[in-house]
Formats: structure tokens, C-alpha cells, sequence
């Protein structure tokens, strides 16, 4: 299934909304157990802050295990990289946060593809 990251921005939504509307709808489909290819071609606009945004709430939504059935798409190396840094970020924060008391442990690493 791909789903287009473009389709959460509109001139009226804060980007940060988007991002966790967009995160919203990936964990969803992929809770159903659907393989997500999401799509970044024709997207304008969004700053790391969406990136980070939208992998902090997907991980707090499905774990990091859960982002095995997601691959990103870019047409940009440039976008991609930002996209992968954004991620590596937010895996790093969740295992940190992991440790923490009263937080849930993290699952093992399963990268997401990015192209």
C-alpha cells in the first residue's frame, strides 16, 4: 500500500499536525499488518521538525519493531538522508527513554528501508 506524505500537508494544518496526522495513519495501517510504502514524491515544505515529529510518534505507536513493514520513498539521495537521520534519532530516543522506570522496554531493532 502506498501512502503519500503530501496528502497530510494543506495550506491550513501546522506542520507538526501533519506530521503526527500522517504518523497516525501509517501506524494504523501498519497495526493492520499491511506492508507501507510511503511516498515523499511531490513534497514541499517540511523541515527535519516534521521528520522527527512523525518517526517520535510512529515508534510511540508501534515500537521499533513495528516499523519493519514501512519503506520510505524519496526520489531525493538529499531527502532521504534527512528522512534516515530523523529516524536514527528517534530509535536512539526511544531506547534511551526505554531504560528509563515507568517506561516500556523497546523491541529489537528492525530498520526501515529508505530510498
Amino acid at each position: 500500500m502506498v501512502v503519500f506524505a503530501r496528502d497530510f500537508i494543506s495550506g491550513q494544518s501546522e506542520l507538526l499536525d501533519a506530521a503526527r496526522a500522517c504518523s497516525a495513519h501509517v501506524a494504523s495501517k501498519l497495526a493492520d499488518g499491511s506492508r507501507i510504502s510511503l511516498s515523499f514524491e511531490g513534497f514541499r515544505g517540511a523541515s527535519s521538525s516534521f521528520f522527527n515529529a512523525f518517526w517520535l510518534d510512529l515508534i510511540d505507536a508501534v515500537g521499533i519493531a513495528g516499523l519493519g513493514g514501512l519503506e520510505t520513498q524519496t526520489g531525493s539521495r538529499v531527502l532521504a538522508d534527512v528522512i534516515e537521520r530523523s529516524r536514527v534519532a528517534a530509535v536512539a530516543r526511544s531506547r534511551t527513554r526505554s531504560t528509563d522506570p515507568g517506561r516500556r522496554s523497546a523491541a529489537p531493532s528492525a530498520p526501515a528501508s529508505v530510498r
